[in-house]
């Protein structure tokens, strides 16, 4: 089972630590770019659950098998940040056949592409985790800096997932918000910064070569970042430390007033 090292002794925390289950995609796994749960700052256990390329119904088969496995019999809490994929896969796809194939070929789980398939499936995930009588707290989809995938395509999901925390009084961590006011700082602490939004086109090897360099060598990935003129992101939608520090406090900050 992979898990975050628990770093409380190091980081001088103190109370009792909570098992969370972390379930999401490549955002939460943190392989190309950097997971939320690289810094973290509880003194609870975090089971790393992220899976590439998992889209919200994906990741609700998988909730699932882990509820009814003994090897989580100790999570309490689950954290979801899921939903990018199901509006970046057919996006993708449709930018060139290249791309077309790429998507077919590593097709795992379906793609929502209706609004009432996606919310669906995640009443599904919220359902199953109340019935396993976890604490929920859920993630709202990311900040982009794509030129074909801006931050406003993932709204009308983001505002789904939103609707979906107040209709069952669930913690709500605005991604986006917390992603922006990082950016915000970052420029006004850098003002002649040059920056701008990343695009795929003329880079399908380097995109495809992102994955291994990064897991042969994390610390190069804020070094994509900067090569590329992004704040945000290491490739236009995996996490930067900057991003994924951010969300990380908003994060521990709904833990903390959940303990």
């Amino acid at each position: 089972m992979e898990e975050v090292p628990l770093r409380q002794k190091a980081l001088g925390m103190t109370g009792a630590a909570r098992t969370v289950l972390c379930l999401g995609d490549s955002l939460t796994y943190g392989q190309v770019g950097y997971s939320y749960l690289d810094f973290m700052k509880t003194p609870d256990r975090f089971i790393n659950r992220g899976r590439n390329g998992d889209t919200v119904q994906g990741a609700a088969a998988r909730l699932t098998r882990y509820i009814a496995s003994p090897r989580y019999a100790a999570v309490t809490t689950c954290i979801v940040g899921i939903g990018t994929n199901d509006t970046l896969w057919p996006t993708l796809a449709r930018r060139s056949a290249f791309w077309a194939r790429y998507v077919a070929a590593r097709a795992g789980a379906p793609v929502a592409g209706r609004d009432t398939d996606f919310r669906a499936a995640y009443e599904r995930i919220v359902t199953q985790a109340r019935v396993a009588g976890w604490d929920l707290i859920v993630i709202g989809l990311p900040a982009t800096e794509l030129t074909w995938l801006p931050t406003e395509t993932l709204a009308p999901r983001d505002a789904l997932i939103r609707e979906i925390a107040r209709t069952h009084a669930l913690p709500y961590v605005d991604q986006r918000a917390a992603m922006a006011a990082a950016a915000l700082r970052f420029r006004e602490a850098h003002p002649g910064a040059s920056l701008r939004p990343y695009d795929w086109s003329g880079h399908n090897a380097a995109r495809i070569g992102d994955a291994l360099a990064m897991s042969i060598l994390p610390p190069s990935k804020d070094w994509f970042a900067r090569r590329r003129q992004l704040i945000l992101s290491v490739d236009g939608v995996h996490h930067s430390s900057l991003a994924a520090r951010a969300v990380a406090a908003a994060g521990a900050e709904c833990l903390r007033e959940r303990s």
